[in-house]
């Protein structure tokens, strides 16, 4: 009986005890998962990624420049401006008139152009550049009825004017015109670097074309018509350097300035020949190869819209140096003694300018 009770005293506390350990794993693992939530230590932290950095600002690739001008021009050596202005003769037989005049003259904003540069960016420092430019000039005058049209003083004719038989109708004018056209067409490529934020250079290769064209027609009622056409061209074809240089003054305003000088071979002609309707004629024909030379400069004040977008104000002077005009011809193709002369001239063409630049990304 006591084995009985002893054996059943055992098996329940053997029950009790498994039936404790159930309870506490519950209780254990109830504990470790409020442990769990309830503990700062393994809160899991949730780190946004940063945002993406900006794109880069695209740099210039492209840039552009036109200008416009207005121009004055002076022949400096060698002959003077065709004017209309003076006298055929002196004293009682003047006729108060003549086209060929060959006096200190200027002729004052009789013509323009303009130029165009578009540049390509190589990186930050270097571009290339291609600029074309051109004016033009065409300038007209005439006379009528100056008196002593009809009267024969050739004997009286001055010194320097086509002798006989070309000569009485240069000097007993019923009326003289004179068309004068000059112009130039150039063509450049350059490469330029950029030395520091106001100044550049650059050094490049240049085409130029510069045409002097003269057509004199004199009439006179008893002798005729005497035409004189002289018809100059030089071929330029040689290399300049150059610097620029942008001095900014305010946010807005800058003053700007630049030269170019370059050295060419001139491959220049001239055309001049006298005639008349009675069939005389005089004729000289004459290519040279020479050295030449233009020299340009401009200064100005720009104001900016924006850094891409610029306007800009100034003045620009342009001296072609050792070429062949027709007024540098005109005054010495005046008689067989002085026909064959052919001299060399230096022209300057200044003016005002506007201009505006763009910049492209």
């Amino acid at each position: 009986m006591r084995k009985e009770l002893g054996l059943g005293f055992a098996l329940v506390i053997l029950s009790s005890l498994f039936t404790f350990s159930a309870v506490a794993d519950e209780l254990v693992a109830e504990l470790e998962m409020a442990d769990g939530l309830n503990c700062p230590c393994k809160t899991e932290v949730v780190v946004p990624p940063p945002p993406p950095p900006p794109p880069p600002s695209s740099p210039a690739k492209y840039y552009g420049e036109a200008e416009v001008f207005g121009l004055s021009k002076r022949l400096l050596d060698g002959g003077d401006n065709v004017t209309s202005k003076g006298s055929v003769l002196a004293g009682p037989f003047d006729t108060g008139s003549t086209i060929r005049d060959i006096g200190d003259a200027t002729e004052e904003y009789r013509f323009g152009g303009g130029r165009l540069t578009i540049g390509r960016v190589l990186n930050d420092r270097d571009s290339a550049e291609l600029t074309l430019m051109g004016f033009s000039h065409d300038y007209g005058s005439s006379i009528t009825d100056p008196g002593f049209s009809d009267i024969n003083i050739g004997f009286l004719q001055p010194p320097g004017f086509i002798q006989v038989p070309l000569g009485l109708e240069f000097a007993e004018v019923a009326s003289q015109s004179l068309d004068y056209d000059t112009q130039l067409i150039s063509g450049e490529l350059n490469y330029r670097r950029q030395l520091s934020r106001i100044l550049s250079t650059l050094a490049g290769v240049r085409y130029a074309y510069f045409a002097d064209d003269l057509h004199f027609v004199s009439v006179d009622t008893t002798d005729g018509t005497g035409i004189h056409n002289i018809d100059a061209e030089n071929h330029l074809i040689g290399f300049q350097i150059g610097s620029d240089i942008d001095i900014p003054l305010t946010n807005r305003l800058s003053a700007n300035g630049g030269v170019k000088l370059g050295g060419f071979l001139n491959v220049a002609s001239i055309d001049s020949h006298i005639f008349d309707d009675d069939g005389n004629s005089v004729r000289f024909d004459d290519t040279d190869v020479r050295g030449s030379a233009i020299t340009e400069g401009k200064v100005g004040m720009s104001w900016h819209f924006t850094p891409n977008v610029s306007v800009s104000l100034g003045y620009m002077a342009m001296l072609l140096s050792w070429v062949t005009t027709s007024g540098e011809q005109f005054p010495q193709a005046n008689s067989a003694q002085e026909f064959q002369k052919h001299d060399t001239d230096h022209v300057l063409v200044h003016g005002p300018l506007a201009r505006i630049n763009i910049i492209l990304p």
